[in-house]
Order: C-alpha cells, then sequence, then structure tokens
C-alpha cells in the first residue's frame, strides 16, 4: 500500500547551494533505491518535504530523517495512506521558495496542531510548487 508522509524542519546550520545540491542528490539515489518518490522545499534554511512509495519503506527512510543531526524541529504534518503518488516521476523534486511562498504553506515555519483543511492545503500548494517550476535547479 502507497503511503505519504509531509514535514518540516529546520537546519541547524545554514547551507550552501553546493550543500544542498549534494543533499539533493544523496537523496534522489537514495530514494530511487528504495522507490521512494518526492518533493523537498527549501526556504530560508527550513524545510517542508514529502515523501511517497511503500508504508515501511517511507517509515524506514523517515526514521533515518529524524535520526540526521543537520536538521532539528521535525514536524510531521501528515502521515497516512495514498492512493497514488503526487510526485511519482520524481526520486526528489527540488524547489527553493521564497519567504512569502513559505509563509502561505501550513506548518512550514510554525510548528502547531495541523487540521485535516491544513494539510490538504499544504499537499495542495506542494503540488502547485512542483506543477509550476523548474525542479532540478538550485539558483
Amino acid at each position: 500500500m502507497l503511503h505519504q508522509i509531509i514535514y518540516a524542519s529546520h537546519s541547524l546550520v545554514p547551507m550552501s547551494s553546493a550543500e544542498l545540491m549534494e543533499l539533493l542528490e544523496t537523496s534522489r539515489r537514495n530514494n530511487a533505491a528504495l522507490n521512494v518518490t518526492g518533493l523537498l522545499l527549501h526556504a530560508d534554511g527550513n524545510f517542508m518535504q514529502t515523501i511517497e512509495g511503500e508504508r515501511d519503506a517511507v517509515h524506514a527512510l523517515m526514521k533515518k530523517i529524524r535520526s540526521d543531526q543537520r536538521h532539528a524541529g521535525i514536524f510531521v504534518l501528515c502521515d497516512e495512506p495514498i492512493a497514488q503518488r503526487s510526485f511519482g516521476n520524481w526520486s526528489m523534486a527540488f524547489r527553493e521558495i521564497r519567504r512569502e511562498d513559505a509563509a502561505r504553506l501550513p506548518g512550514f515555519q510554525q510548528q502547531r496542531e495541523i487540521s485535516a483543511e491544513d494539510r490538504d492545503v499544504a499537499r495542495n500548494l506542494m503540488r502547485s510548487f512542483f506543477e509550476n517550476a523548474d525542479l532540478g535547479r538550485i539558483d
């Protein structure tokens, strides 16, 4: 069964474009091996990521993400079964977003209880960023 997790976190130290590209390349390689797809958004040291795939693979990846010492404040917005992938052709799509775009995403910079409506808003906005962007580049 397919499963999706959406979470937000923040970097403990600023990351250069080269470090972000290295993170992206490693994520793509590792995710492809696990048949996990997703999208990573970044703004001012804050991250929001969707990972999707088989339940066990997604939960194993989330466990690894939680142990990564480069970031903290992991806040899970969504952890549930899905009918189909949202980012099926991307082992890890990436988008650097503006601060004002990040402010529109529930949970991106605020760690609070997330309602079902907030989860839908986050999913829809992430899909919008995905559909309207050059997702492989770091500018």
